[in-house]
């Protein structure tokens, strides 16, 4: 958006950073810019079936132009580290940047970009952070895909910068993530660089911060090779629950509601779609009374998301105070929620970590 572009110009940063934005905007062609301090460059020579992006009406959820933006700008500007921003709207489920105005011919229609293809696009890079501006990115599952591309696929993407509830208008703070960034850049490594990005977007959206609406914001770094890493003990956790549900399905059914009662998202679009806090989910069954092997299973796992998946959290009062620890999950309350939502959700994570086969059991399947 304009605002934005704003911050980006007022930003006070060195020549030791290259900013590339490809911007489309809803009723004008696209360019893709350098931002340096107070200026805006069009660069050209960013090309996709031949054809230069700047000037034409493009399709900015198509792949081909995320993959040929990354190419472009890392060929162009060669770098020792590298952030990846999209910025636009977000969804759990189908994906990001969906372009509402399109008139380019070449691309087949599609809706929006999946994390699939956001991961695709960016294999033989070494992405450092991978930072959505998008609402409802922070999500396990989706941390958990980036780690397993990560191991199988070739792809290198080191942290995860997301919100697990929604980005609120304003987005992030770019005056001063940019600013920043420029201090830190010969200091700090890309995790300090990631959890920079977190405070500043916290700070940003503090009471009594210009940013009016943002009372829930939140955003997590996200390691996605921990998350991946960790399958095992996850599923020993979804493998105990699913036993105890087939065991004694109302004793636990109402332990497990109790827990996934207590780590509803504040509000937004998680909320409606039956996503929940993951930490603050397994937080609960840490207190199952009578089982401890329960507790003890849950404690390991909890630890494991507060100090090797989720290495920074930060947030508005609100969202910290709401039911938010950094990492969202899928946690419909009725199979019906789920076939109507959730079918093409999971990517590997369901099937990986057994909790496909826990929601059913909790539903009575």
């Amino acid at each position: 958006s304009e605002t934005e572009l704003e911050e980006l110009l007022v930003a006070d940063f060195t020549e030791d950073g290259r900013v590339l934005v490809l911007w489309d905007r809803y009723e004008l062609p696209a360019y893709l810019y350098e931002v340096r301090p107070g200026s805006l460059e069009v660069v050209y020579g960013l090309e996709v079936d031949g054809i230069d992006l700047n000037g034409q009406e493009i399709w900015m959820a198509n792949p081909n132009i995320l993959d040929a933006f990354v190419d472009f700008g890392t060929a162009m500007y060669p770098s020792e580290r590298l952030m990846v921003i999209p910025w636009d709207h977000g969804d759990p489920i189908f994906g990001i940047c969906e372009d509402a105005h399109f008139e380019y011919p070449w691309f087949p229609y599609q809706g929006s970009l999946s994390y699939d293809d956001v991961g695709s696009c960016l294999i033989g890079h070494e992405v450092d952070v991978l930072a959505f501006d998008t609402c409802s990115a922070g999500m396990a599952e989706i941390a958990y895909q980036y780690g397993m591309m990560n191991e199988l696929r070739g792809l290198s993407v080191d942290y995860i910068v997301g919100s697990e509830i929604y980005v609120p208008g304003y987005g992030f703070p770019y005056d001063d993530i940019l600013t920043q960034m420029s201090l830190m850049a010969d200091t700090s490594d890309a995790l300090g660089i990631a959890c920079m990005v977190v405070e500043e977007y916290a700070e940003s959206y503090l009471a009594g911060t210009p940013n009016n609406g943002g009372t829930t914001a939140c955003l997590s770094v996200i390691d996605p090779d921990a998350i991946y890493e960790a399958c095992g003990e996850i599923r020993e956790l979804t493998r105990l629950l699913a036993s105890r549900l087939q065991s004694d399905y109302e004793t636990y059914k109402a332990i497990i509601s109790e827990a996934r009662g207590d780590a509803n998202l504040v509000w937004g679009v998680p909320s409606s779609y039956g996503f929940i806090d993951f930490p603050i989910f397994v937080q609960g069954l840490t207190k199952a009374p009578g089982d401890k092997e329960l507790r003890t299973v849950a404690k390991n796992v909890l630890a494991i998301l507060q100090t090797e998946v989720v290495l920074c959290f930060g947030g508005a009062d609100a969202a910290e105070s709401g039911g938010a620890m950094g990492l969202g999950i899928c946690f419909p309350p009725t199979y019906e929620e789920f076939v109507v939502f959730f079918l093409r959700y999971f990517f590997a994570f369901g099937d990986d970590t057994g909790w496909l086969d826990f929601l059913e059991a909790f539903w009575g399947i």
